[in-house]
């Protein structure tokens, strides 16, 4: 019956430093992905932009081509 309650005293201590890390992981992570979301947006748009751009120069080589 002790080593009962004593193994589950440890598991709740297990339990209580497990939760504690996972919540500095997770404090230490949410500025790192919000970051990295932003950095996805600029990407997206620099990548719409360059699209465009492509675009542009084949319409414009169509057109030249069959002046």
């Amino acid at each position: 019956r002790v080593r009962k309650l004593q193994y589950i005293a440890e598991l709740e201590r297990s339990v209580t430093a497990l939760q504690a890390w996972q919540g500095a992981e997770v404090s230490a992570l949410t500025p790192q992905v919000a970051f990295l979301d932003h950095q996805r947006i600029l990407l997206n748009v620099d990548n719409n932009s360059i699209k465009q751009r492509i675009t542009s120069l084949i319409q414009d080589k169509c057109f030249k081509d069959g002046q």
